[in-house]
């Protein structure tokens, strides 16, 4: 075989990893009247601004117009362009989470790192799950897959969300749209941009609202449920006094008031679910919208920060120093939904405050060796309440009463660093570590329970505090070979931390849980390539990760009242496994294809005390409360998944503006939404198929279109509580959704 055969048959291989589509591993598809400077997509994965297909790691990038032609408008629609990627719902902002390669966070404790990290203009979020950003003004996102350290001041265990917001630039720029869809959905977004005082002084503010209206009924209260209104801010200032110095301020903020997040009822359970949950749900429609609530559900939140990034060059050294610091804060109510209990009442407060410093130094490239070091620093206190006033069973009898309050506190220290060695001009060896100190603490203040009472007794309660410290190595190995210009080989092992944690949750527990550190390990092999002067870029990657001392969260059962709290373990060891591959397509100016596909097999290896799920018998596993669950799948994580759009341009002679029409059709597997192994939290394959069709200015300066989200009418949630009955969170596009869309720039 010839060598351009050989490549050509890579090629082939890469492509064939997409017959249901391929994985989005740089699936920033260019619009379709792109030219081929503009098909170049640009990523700083590598602290380094660099085209994706040179950089040795999966990598998915979507940018600005794919964000755009697939209405994706925050990060829980982050999916339905990155297969493999899972956003999970839950009770408010901070119970949600974020899943790569089939890793997520597994509990809600405060002292916990998030598996998944997010980096926002360089600035580590150390609060995983709230969602005020908003992508209005965003040039890219990039998912980085595997564990992360050596390059960033984050370290890592699943992956990162890195988003990177637009720059002003040296001519003013003015953009502004807004849209409106069914459920009474308005989105509103603007942005100006440009220099202030000549080129040296260059200023861009941003700013979305978008709202939508209640969309779950309450059939208990006759009032829906789950409708949000969502506002914010963005400010970024750049000064570049001379050729070698560059400061840029970045300063957002924004708030959110909802009802929200209420549970749907999704199904009884034959044989489970008991004579109050028929009379709680039956009047309800399965897979609907409905629920039946006795009490209230809502939350607010606000957030803000501010960061100061110096770039300065030495010679032909860049030093970079970024300090940032962030603040949140949420209150939020929920109702139980168990038709056992009566004047049910969940309050929870929490707060977050980080401050952040990095350093880094990035050596010249061009020569046999180059590098990036650096060192970190981040500090991070959250603190909150759960108040669960009086429960009543049916019988009169109490459930639960408690009021507790919990801090926690992180501190990282690292220094970090990655380098590469180049022998020959086609074969790059790759070499990096990172030292980090962990330090943690916490208290946790459980007020006692009163029978007698209908409020928390507020008597002094028993407090658990603790606090450990750690140092870890992670580290990175790896090879670059670039067989021709556009065609690269990579192979890298790599080991990510995440730092040790307690189990703030305990509000029942007997004691402090003192959960180790993480490590995950990871083997990668890929390819990237492209053809036809970029018409044509493909990608593979395949991977193997296994997990030690796996974090997640588990149950506790009060041995005298059988009360049962979640808890924060380490669950032994898991493996996922698997690959992720990307097609684009640019056959003509006029059109642009881009499919993408995700194969991961997530398992528990080791896991002897997970929780027994409602109703299991001991013929199913269930001894004394717990299972073994070795080798059952890990949870929020469909074993495939796939993602195929495009766009075609219809060209109007004679006319000011072009039409377009787009599609896109996004598939995952039957997910598993339960860490317990409930067989009813198990949820269908869903495919959801998405499009648009209008106009668009062929200077771009303006576009108007007609949208459809779930155009096929299918019913998905983004995740599923079992128990005697089976309640899900649903989106906003749980059912068909038409809107109409209008943007300007200039």
């Amino acid at each position: 075989m010839t060598f351009k055969g050989f490549r050509f048959a890579l090629l082939a291989t890469a492509a064939c990893a997409v017959p249901h589509g391929a994985m989005a591993q740089d699936s920033a598809a260019a619009d379709a009247t792109s030219d081929e400077a503009s098909r170049e997509i640009i990523v700083t994965a590598n602290k380094r601004s660099e085209n994706v297909q040179k950089v040795p790691s999966s990598i998915a990038v979507v940018g600005a117009a794919e964000l755009e032609r697939k209405n994706i408008a925050g990060v829980e629609q982050l999916g339905n362009a990155v297969p493999g990627f899972v956003y999970r719902g839950g009770f408010n902002p901070t119970n949600t989470s974020l899943s790569i390669r089939g890793i997520s966070t597994l509990s809600y404790s405060r002292s916990i790192e998030p598996s998944v990290g997010t980096v926002i203009d360089g600035v580590v979020i150390g609060l995983q799950g709230p969602n005020l950003f908003n992508f209005n003004d965003v040039s890219r996102v990039e998912v980085l897959r595997g564990p992360q350290g050596t390059l960033f001041g984050i370290n890592s265990s699943a992956g990162i969300l890195n988003i990177v917001t637009e720059d002003p630039g040296n001519d003013l720029s003015v953009k502004v749209g807004a849209s409106y869809a069914q459920r009474d959905q308005v989105d509103l977004y603007g942005a100006v941009g440009g220099p202030i005082a000549g080129e040296k002084l260059r200023l861009r503010v941003s700013g979305f609202y978008k709202r939508y209206d209640d969309f779950v009924d309450n059939l208990n209260t006759g009032e829906s449920l789950n409708g949000d209104e969502q506002y914010g801010l963005r400010a970024k200032l750049i000064f570049e006094p001379d050729d070698l110095t560059k400061m840029t301020i970045n300063a957002d903020a924004a708030w959110d008031r909802s009802d929200c997040c209420s549970p749907v009822f999704i199904k009884l359970v034959p044989g489970r679910s008991n004579a109050f949950d028929t009379q709680f749900y039956g009047p309800l429609t399965p897979e609907s919208n409905q629920i039946n609530l006795p009490g209230s559900t809502f939350s607010k939140s606000n957030g803000f920060g501010f960061s100061a990034q110096w770039d300065r060059y030495l010679g032909d050294y860049l030093l970079t120093s970024i300090t940032a610091y962030r603040d949140y804060y949420i209150e939020a109510e929920t109702t139980v939904v168990q038709p056992s209990l009566i004047l049910p009442s969940n309050f929870a407060t929490a707060k977050q405050s980080q401050l952040s410093q990095e350093v880094r130094l990035a050596s010249p490239t061009g020569g046999t060796f180059d590098y990036v070091v650096g060192a970190f620093y981040f500090k991070q206190l959250k603190s909150g309440s759960i108040d669960q006033k009086v429960r009543l069973r049916a019988n009169g009898f109490q459930q639960h009463n408690h009021l507790n309050f919990a801090d926690a506190d992180n501190a990282n220290y690292a220094l970090f660093g990655e380098g590469n060695i180049h022998p020959t001009s086609n074969l790059t060896l790759i070499a990096g570590a990172r030292w980090t100190k962990f330090q943690v603490s916490f208290r946790n203040i459980g007020l006692p329970r009163d029978p007698g009472y209908f409020v928390a007794n507020l008597a002094p309660g028993e407090t658990i505090q603790d606090s450990v410290s750690a140092e870890k190595w992670s580290w990175k190995l790896g090879a670059r070979w670039q067989m021709t210009s556009n065609d690269m080989f990579y192979a890298t092992v790599s080991r990510g931390i995440k730092g040790p944690a307690f189990n703030t949750l305990a509000t029942n527990a007997t004691g402090p849980q003192r959960v180790r550190p993480e490590v995950a390990t990871n083997y990668e092999i890929g390819f990237k390539g492209s053809l036809f002067d970029n018409h044509v870029r493909t990608s593979l990657a395949l991977f193997s990760t296994t997990f030690k001392d796996f974090q997640t969260q588990a149950v506790d059962t009060d041995p005298i009242t059988g009360l049962r709290t979640f808890i924060l373990v380490n669950a032994g060891s898991i493996r996922t496994r698997g690959f992720e591959g990307s097609l684009n397509l640019y056959p003509t100016d006029t059109t642009s294809i881009d499919a993408s596909v995700s194969y991961i097999d997530g398992k528990f290896r080791d896991f002897p005390g997970g929780q027994c799920y409602s109703g299991q018998t001991a013929a199913q596993g269930c001894v004394g409360g717990v299972q073994d669950l070795k080798g059952a799948p890990l949870p929020a994580n469909p074993k495939w998944s796939f993602n195929i759009g495009g766009e075609q341009v219809v060209k109007f002679a004679g006319a000011p503006f072009d039409g377009f029409v787009n599609l896109n059709y996004n598939w995952r597997g039957k997910i598993q939404w339960d860490i317990f192994q409930d067989p009813e939290a198990i949820e269908d394959s869903v495919g959801l198929l998405s499009g648009a069709v209008g106009i668009r200015a062929k200077d771009r300066r303006y576009s108007l279109s007609l949208f459809a989200k779930n155009l096929t009418n299918k019913f998905y949630t983004n995740g599923l509580r079992p128990g005697t009955a089976i309640v899900g969170f649903i989106p906003l596009d749980y059912r068909r959704q038409v809107g109409v869309k209008l943007s300007y720039n200039y």
